[in-house]
């Protein structure tokens, strides 16, 4: 059940919509707002799950926000599928819309120089409904205990590092064919390094698209059927590894909340545990430069006929 804590929204045919769910992200509400009001964002749809760090007051004092709250189970929730769903069918039809964490930053190829609105037109031209867009985890060149990251500064001044190598590639005739979709600094330090009975995370992600009555979410949006997927791809810029990932690890833990008894904090937390000096820097670490860079580096993708 979701209680409304401010007015309802008033949403016009034109807006572009966020909509998500979050606990404690007060270090980077203030930055994921911002981020996304200036790509084209207008409203935003949050789900706060009972945070204690201030992020409900700061998201209430949000004009174009509006919040709801839910203290039940993230877990019973299908780790929040439900509520987004929920906003999602209420609101969202019509509507092109990210779907993102907090620790989410969505790009797209010109990004720099392209209004997030040119890029829907253009996907509306060619009939497609969808993109797919990987997370990249991103870093700094220290432990991550030692990040310092201040609520409202660019995230990717202080975490600008992302792996070049090491991922594992989508399949030919898949949406994601020749994109990461598992690998990266958490496989590298996480997996590598343990006995893991399960795999690293799943990095393959659809987060924009172009909300339906009949569309529905069943795996966040790792999977998302009955969608015409674009063959522009972008890239979510996933900010997790900040000062406070251990503490989040050790706390996920404990509360075993998210997916399969949070199996992919009780990774982080052991191995953090051990070694709490652990940093993501390696040799085939690069700083983030360009769409244009990540383009050339394979990392996104454009078809010839892109116009950005």
């Amino acid at each position: 059940m979701l209680t409304r804590l401010s007015d309802a929204p008033d949403i016009r045919p034109d807006d572009i919509l966020i909509i998500g769910c979050l606990r404690n992200e007060a270090l980077r509400l203030p930055w994921f707002l911002r981020y996304h009001r200036q790509l084209g964002v207008t409203r935003f749809l949050l789900v706060d799950n009972g945070s204690s760090d201030g992020s409900r007051a700061f998201l209430q004092a949000q004009s174009d926000v509006t919040l709801f709250h839910t203290d039940q189970s993230y877990s019973a929730s299908q780790c929040g599928i439900d509520w987004q769903n929920t906003l999602l069918t209420t609101y969202a039809s019509g509507h092109w819309t990210l779907i993102l964490d907090i620790d989410e930053f969505f790009i797209f190829p010109g990004y720099e120089r392209t209004a997030l609105r040119d890029l829907l037109t253009y996907l509306e031209q060619i009939e497609t409904d969808a993109m797919v867009a990987p997370m990249l985890d991103m870093y700094a060149d220290r432990p991550f205990a030692e990040t310092g990251y201040v609520a409202g500064e660019n995230l990717l001044d202080c975490c600008p590092y992302f792996d070049t190598q090491g991922y594992t590639l989508g399949k030919a005739g898949t949406p994601s064919a020749g994109l990461p979709v598992r690998g990266g600094p958490r496989q590298r330090l996480f997996w590598a390094s343990q006995d893991m009975d399960y795999p690293a995370p799943f990095l393959q992600k659809f987060p924009l698209v172009r909300w339906r009555d009949d569309l529905y979410l069943t795996a966040s949006t790792h999977k998302i059927d009955g969608v015409r997927v674009a063959p522009v791809t972008g890239l979510l810029l996933h900010f997790k590894m900040l000062q406070d990932f251990a503490e989040t690890a050790r706390e996920e833990t404990e509360r075993q909340e998210h997916f399969a008894e949070a199996r992919q904090y009780q990774a982080y937390d052991r191995a953090l545990h051990h070694r709490p000096d652990t940093k993501a820097i390696y040799e085939y670490s690069e700083r983030f430069q360009s769409s244009a860079r990540m383009q050339k580096l394979g990392l996104m993708k454009t078809p010839k006929e892109y116009p950005f």
